[in-house]
């Protein structure tokens, strides 16, 4: 599966880009404290793979190539996920994380540190997914 990345508004700079468990962006409690983009739950891990390998690894599947934001905030990128197939999207979220991706378990910042944007993947409207304006981002991904 490919995705076509066009997104503005973020911070410059490598960002991790994964798939979330669930189709709900909202914030949620960890330690008593609200934290944004939790209610997306974790990463999705059709295979039950535990480990984050990356985009091509044996890891979590949700894994994808970093997502690389330039200087003015702007994102357009072609995204290959070859372990995804559009059914294994359908209703889960996409989370856009503050670092880049390590693909490792080991050591911190994992996979990309904390949640700046989060969407949820509507498939119904000719595979497009609108992105919410966390953080005032706009644009979409596609998959081609």
């Amino acid at each position: 599966m490919a995705i076509k990345a066009s997104l503005k508004g973020l911070p410059s700079g490598s960002h991790g880009l994964h798939v979330h468990e669930s189709s709900h962006c909202g914030p949620k409690e960890r330690d008593g404290k609200p934290v944004a983009g939790l209610a997306a739950g974790g990463h999705y891990d059709r295979d039950a793979g535990g480990k984050h390998e990356g985009p091509t690894g044996k890891g979590h599947v949700e894994n994808l190539p970093v997502l690389e934001v330039t200087g003015d905030g702007a994102a357009s990128q072609t995204i290959t996920a070859p372990r995804l197939k559009v059914a294994d999207i359908k209703g889960r979220s996409l989370m856009i994380r503050e670092g880049g991706d390590n693909y490792s378990d080991q050591p911190k910042p994992l996979g990309g540190g904390g949640r700046i944007a989060c969407g949820i993947i509507n498939c119904a409207s000719h595979l497009l997914f609108s992105l919410g304006r966390a953080r005032s981002l706009t644009g979409s991904l596609k998959v081609l």
